[in-house]
């Protein structure tokens, strides 16, 4: 904050005033307001395009850039591959581990590796239910082994460069600003050895690991959880639980918790708890009543409906599950081996799953989360103005000043500062905001920006310390029971620990003066 006190008497223009105050109106909109962040995002794009900070083209650049095109073709990749089963068939594999120990890096590893390549959100929703199961047969708390899937899930993200949107926010600004692209596998080497530490760290800590009684305990085996949105428009809104006739005596549906609109979590559910619009229901039963419900009350349920599609209502496709992973394998290879540009291969393969009928024309439609897409765009739009009103440049020579010229804690101190502020904003501002800043300071002190850029990548999906921080981390708090300071308590050291190592090993892989 005082940095952004000392630039404000420097004579800033206008536009780099008006640029500041929307980053700060967006933090507290992001923070402090219920408000959709698409919507935010929006709002921001409109205000910097008004004023004239940003022209037409500038502010929806986003939505034209190969990094869009690249994110939804792999919504669509993702749906295919989630119609067909592709996940349960995967689980399925993992067996049953006979101890907490010998269970983190069982879990820890699959849900990273897949977080590499479809994305956090829908391999925690499927992990969920895997965690119920083992937690059973050990008869430990789910909270045990939760908060190291969505740690997984966080730094699977970094593995690659289609891990996570904000790597490819980050790739956007580096190919800008150098002419160079990041391959696919430009973030590997870096992310897997920050990947391994974080599971021996996890493992070491187990006994840490919070003990908290969870709303999905006690849950038949057989039965499914699911997080289900209650729309605006919903006929549910202002009825009793008992009163929707869906969760009776039978317990056929049942609802463990409430994640109200406002976050308030019910997690004690009474027969007379009203729904409301906005509201999360947190529901178990077998997967064809929750289709069902799902489809008869319009509840949006948009991260593992193919997930229950594939088992309660298809069955698992062996074919398609074959055919789903043929598509992405060569989709990486094609990728990869620079065989074909990351955005044809990724649009290759959207095409194949739909003409090889692993999801249809609706269902590729509904993969695509459109309010990431504007949020992705929103953010290019933010960095666009950083670097037009030249506030990169003044933010990177106040950080240099402070670190004397010396790269190497100038690297540490802005891995440092984007861990910190991801940990209560989502992963894309971050990138946005500290991507032109990375590059121009690497440039400034004639250092390799490459490092500059891996390690940002990296620390930008390594925040552990609030459940706000990601996700992943936001969907297994109900399930598990937490409290806020629960993620504290493990991801503060998981902070240092992956910092410490990032900054290590991107300066051995990419030297900061090769």
């Amino acid at each position: 904050m005082l940095g952004f006190v000392c630039l404000s008497l420097l004579g800033l223009s206008m536009s780099a005033r008006i640029t500041l105050l929307v980053i700060l109106g967006l933090v507290l909109a992001m923070s402090l307001t219920n408000i959709r962040t698409d919507v935010i995002f929006l709002c921001a794009i409109i205000i910097l395009l008004v004023t004239g900070v940003v022209n037409q083209d500038e502010a929806f650049a986003g939505l034209a850039s190969h990094e869009v095109i690249i994110a939804a073709s792999l919504f669509i990749v993702v749906g295919g591959l989630t119609y067909t089963g592709f996940l349960n068939v995967l689980v399925k594999q993992l067996g049953k581990p006979s101890t907490l120990k010998k269970a983190i890096p069982r879990i820890m590893f699959p849900v990273a590796f897949l977080s590499s390549l479809i994305g956090e959100t829908t391999v925690v929703a499927m992990f969920i239910n895997v965690v119920r199961l083992w937690t059973k047969k050990l008869s430990i708390a789910p909270s045990k082994l939760l908060i190291p899937v969505s740690y997984a899930a966080c730094m699977g993200g970094a593995c690659t460069l289609i891990g996570s949107p904000a790597n490819l926010i980050i790739a956007n600004f580096y190919h800008n600003n150098t002419g160079d692209n990041l391959s696919f596998f430009s973030p590997t080497f870096c992310g897997v050895v920050c990947l391994i530490f974080g599971v021996l760290t996890m493992m070491a800590m187990s006994k840490f690991l919070p003990n908290r009684k969870s709303p999905i305990e006690g849950i038949d085996s057989e039965d499914f959880t699911a997080e289900l949105t209650v729309p605006s428009d919903s006929l549910l809104i202002g009825s009793s639980l008992d009163e929707v006739g869906y969760f009776d005596d039978k317990k056929t549906l049942r609802v463990v918790a409430i994640r109200r609109f406002d976050n308030e979590i019910v997690d004690t559910v009474q027969d007379d708890e009203f729904i409301m619009g906005g509201d999360r229901l947190i529901v178990t039963g077998k997967t064809e009543a929750i289709l069902q419900l799902c489809r008869k009350e319009h509840l949006e349920n948009e991260n593992i409906e193919g997930i229950l599609m594939s088992e309660g209502e298809l069955g698992t496709s062996r074919r398609g599950t074959i055919k789903s992973s043929l598509i992405l394998m060569c989709m990486v290879l094609l990728s990869a081996f620079n065989i074909m540009p990351m955005m044809q291969s990724c649009l290759l393969a959207a095409a194949a799953m739909v003409v090889c009928r692993c999801c249809n024309v609706d269902q590729a439609m509904k993969s695509i989360e459109w309010d990431v897409i504007l949020i992705f765009a929103g953010s290019i739009c933010i960095g666009t103005a950083l670097e037009s009103t030249e506030l990169n440049e003044l933010l990177s020579k106040w950080m240099m000043s402070i670190t004397a010229d010396n790269a190497y804690w100038a690297l540490l101190i802005i891995c440092t500062v984007a861990t910190l502020v991801t940990e209560f904003l989502e992963s894309t501002v971050t990138a946005a905001i500290f991507s032109p800043i990375a590059l121009h300071m690497a440039t400034a002190m004639e250092a390799n920006p490459m490092t500059f850029v891996i390690a940002l990548l990296i620390a930008v999906s390594s925040s552990f310390a609030t459940p706000l921080a990601s996700h992943a981390h936001t969907h297994v708090y109900v399930p598990g029971g937490y409290k806020f300071s629960d993620f504290s308590k493990m991801g503060i050291p998981m902070n240092l620990v992956i910092l410490i190592i990032n900054i290590a090993i991107c300066c051995l892989v990419f030297p900061l003066y090769p």
